[in-house]
This record gives C-alpha cells, sequence and structure tokens, in this order.
C-alpha cells in the first residue's frame, strides 16, 4: 500500500508538473499572442499615422491649390485692369492721334497759304530787285561823284562822333534828372490819391450830415394833427373769416386767413392798430406791413410765395420776419393788448441799387483752410483758423453774409469785420 501511495504521489505530482509546463507553454503563447497585438496595434497606428500624414500633405496641398487660384484670380483681374488701361491709353493716342492730324493738315493748309504768299512776296520781290537794279546803276553813277565828297563826309563824321559822345554823356545825365522827377511824380500822385480818397470820405461824411439834418427837419415838419383814415378789409375767403363792424372773425374753416387793409399808404404817417382776442394757443397770429402788390389767396399765411419778399411779419412770438432775416428777442404780443404798426413814408429810403462784389479769400495758411468755389473749408489741422476777404472797403453801404456748416459743437465761431 505505500509503495502504490508513492506511485500515486508520484503520478500526481508529475501530472502537476505537466500541468505547470502547460500552462507555462500557455502563458508563453499568450505572451507571444499579446507581444503580436501590440505589433498589429503598432502597425496600426503607424497605418493612422501615415493616413493623418497623407491627409494633411491633401489638406496643403488644397490650401496651395486654392492659393494658386486665387492668384490666379488675382492676376486675371490685375490683367483685365492694365487692358483696360491700355484700351483707355490707346483711346486717347488714338483721340491725341486725331487732334495731332488736325494740326498737323491746319498747319500744312496754313504752309500753303505760307508758300503761296511767299510767291507773291518773292515775285514782288524780284520786281523790286529790278527796279533796284536799274536805281543801282543810276547810284554808281551818282556814287563816283560821291566818293569825293566821302573824304570831307569822314572828317564831318568824326567830328559828329565826338559830339553824340558827348550829346549821350548829357541823355544820360538827362535820363537820371528825368527817373528822378518820375519818382517825385509817383510820390506826389501817391499823396494825390491819398487826398482824394480822404476828400470823397470827407465828402460821404458831409453828405450823410446833410442827409441826417434833412430827415430830421423833415420829421420836424410832420404835422402835428391826427386825421382818421377808413379803411376797407379784403378778405380772401368769407367762408374763413368774415368782418362784423370793426371785428374780423375766424370762422375756423381752413388752417390759415390773412386779412389785408385798404387804402394803400403812399405819403404822410399812418398807424394801424388793434387787438387778438379768443385766439387758439396752438395757432400762431401776425400781425405785419404789406407791399401794395402783395395778394393774399385763400387758405394761405403772408409770406405765401413771393409775398415773403413783399411783407414785414411781427409774430406773436416776437420773431420780426422780412424775406429771410429773422430777428429775435423782441416783445411778444400779449391777447387783449393792443397791438400797432407804423409807417412814416415822409422818410427817403437809401438807393435801392445793389453791385455784386467779387472778393478775394486771404487765407493764411491753407493747411488749416482751404476754399472750394465760395466755400471755405477747415482741414481740422490746427486750432484757429482766421480768412480775411478783399477788396477793402472805403465808402458805400457794403453787405457781407453767409452761415456756417458742420461745425463742431466743441468749437466757438464767430464773424467780424
Amino acid at each position: 500500500m505505500k509503495i502504490e501511495a508513492e506511485n500515486h504521489t508520484r503520478i500526481a505530482e508529475q501530472e502537476k508538473v505537466d500541468t505547470l509546463s502547460k500552462l507555462d507553454e500557455m502563458k508563453q503563447e499568450k505572451i507571444k499572442i499579446l507581444a503580436e497585438n501590440d505589433k498589429v496595434k503598432q502597425e496600426k497606428i503607424n497605418s493612422l499615422n501615415e493616413r493623418d500624414k497623407i491627409i494633411e500633405e491633401r489638406n496643403q496641398l488644397q490650401i496651395d491649390n486654392e492659393r494658386a487660384i486665387a492668384e490666379r484670380d488675382r492676376l486675371r483681374i490685375e490683367n483685365n485692369r492694365i487692358i483696360e488701361q491700355s484700351n483707355l491709353i490707346q483711346s486717347d493716342n488714338e483721340r491725341v492721334q486725331t487732334e495731332r492730324n488736325r494740326i498737323i493738315e491746319e498747319r500744312n493748309q496754313q504752309q500753303r497759304d505760307n508758300q503761296i504768299a511767299l510767291a507773291d512776296i518773292n515775285r514782288e520781290r524780284i520786281e523790286k530787285e529790278k527796279a533796284y537794279s536799274e536805281r543801282d546803276q543810276e547810284k554808281n553813277r551818282a556814287n563816283i561823284a560821291e566818293q569825293e565828297k566821302q573824304k570831307e563826309l569822314q572828317e564831318k563824321q568824326k567830328a559828329l562822333s565826338e559830339i553824340d559822345k558827348l550829346k549821350q554823356k548829357v541823355k544820360i545825365t538827362e535820363q537820371e534828372k528825368q527817373k528822378e522827377i518820375q519818382e517825385k511824380q509817383k510820390a506826389q500822385s501817391e499823396r494825390d490819391q491819398e487826398k482824394r480818397r480822404a476828400d470823397t470820405e470827407h465828402a460821404e461824411v458831409i453828405r450823410l450830415t446833410a442827409e441826417i439834418t434833412r430827415l430830421n427837419q423833415s420829421l420836424l415838419s410832420v404835422p402835428s394833427s391826427i386825421n382818421i383814415i377808413s379803411y376797407q378789409s379784403i378778405i380772401p375767403n368769407p367762408v374763413h373769416m368774415k368782418q362784423q363792424e370793426n371785428k374780423i372773425i375766424r370762422t375756423n374753416k381752413g388752417d390759415r386767413s390773412t386779412v389785408a387793409f385798404n387804402p394803400v399808404i403812399t405819403s404822410g404817417i399812418v398807424r394801424f392798430g388793434g387787438f387778438f382776442k379768443d385766439h387758439p394757443s396752438s395757432y400762431n397770429f401776425i400781425i405785419g406791413i404789406a407791399d401794395s402788390s402783395a395778394v393774399f389767396g385763400s387758405n394761405e399765411g403772408s409770406a405765401k410765395g413771393e409775398n415773403i419778399r413783399k411783407t414785414v411779419s411781427y409774430y406773436k412770438d416776437g420773431d420780426l420776419t422780412h424775406i429771410e432775416g429773422i430777428i429775435k428777442g423782441n416783445s411778444r404780443i400779449e391777447e387783449n393788448k393792443t397791438v400797432a404798426m407804423e409807417v412814416n413814408m415822409n422818410i427817403r429810403p437809401l438807393p435801392s441799387s445793389i453791385n455784386i462784389i467779387s472778393y478775394q479769400s486771404i487765407i493764411p495758411n491753407p493747411v488749416h483752410m482751404k476754399q472750394q468755389e465760395n466755400k471755405r473749408i477747415r482741414t481740422n489741422k490746427g486750432d484757429r483758423s482766421t480768412v480775411a476777404f478783399n477788396p477793402v472797403i472805403t465808402s458805400g453801404i457794403v453787405r457781407f453774409g453767409g452761415f456756417f456748416k458742420d461745425h463742431p459743437s466743441s468749437y466757438n465761431f464767430s464773424m467780424s469785420i
């Protein structure tokens, strides 16, 4: 039993050794398989890296192709632009060549005309030379007699040459004296001009003083008596406005209602007044003076169309307007308070003649300001820009105007004399 047990133990140990050997073989086989798997993975990683590299190269090639296409398009556009410029240059050259051919043709025609005229001149010259030749023959015969006189003339010319030298010296002296006289005359002329200008200004002052005196006298000579003038209202549309005794009443039909009053004032001093009552606060009201040629239409304001040049209007907010000018800051017109306009036809106004004076801008520095037609434009270089205008005003009444546009709000601007 003991021997059998030992054999059984030995067999078991041998089986155990065989099992362990098989396990080692299996482990080695597994290690080999894992190594092969790692190799396959590495090959796969290398393949992926190679694929990524190929994709990156393909993308780079695509970018290069796009750049090449863009460069080709740019070159094509540039080539088209160059071709257009070339066509323009060729067109200009053709135009210049046409103009040159025309000028050459005109020049050739002028040259032909000159040749014809020259032929006529040559013909006349030949005829004259023929006449001169005949005359020279006569002169030669006379010269033989003159040769004897030349000796005497040479001596006389020598004496005259000495006299001419003396005369030349005298002439130089006279020229210097004449130059001095001219300078004195120029200075005297300038003094005379200044005197005439001063006399003109003095005469203008005397004339204006006399005019003021005459106007004051005319004001003093105005009669102190007051006469009531009967008037007649001119209502464009009775639907919009009606008259009851000395009242003008709006019917609130239509936006605007303008009423004029006859008679036309041609002389004397006339005062016309009244008051506004129960006027809607949202509407403006006006009193003013109109030229006799002004005609006010239905539902029209007093400054409609050409009437803007024929009326002087005083608005309820105190604005006084005439043509395009507005004088602000006057007293408001209050309702239920009398307001009146006065016209003095005894005063003779200033002459109405107007002359447009050409002027010249004096720009100190073109870097700060430049001129375009009748505009002076700041270049925004520098803090201040001042422009003067010629000519200098020495007499008369001169009005000079303009407007400021797009001026920076942080800067001030001014206009002065």
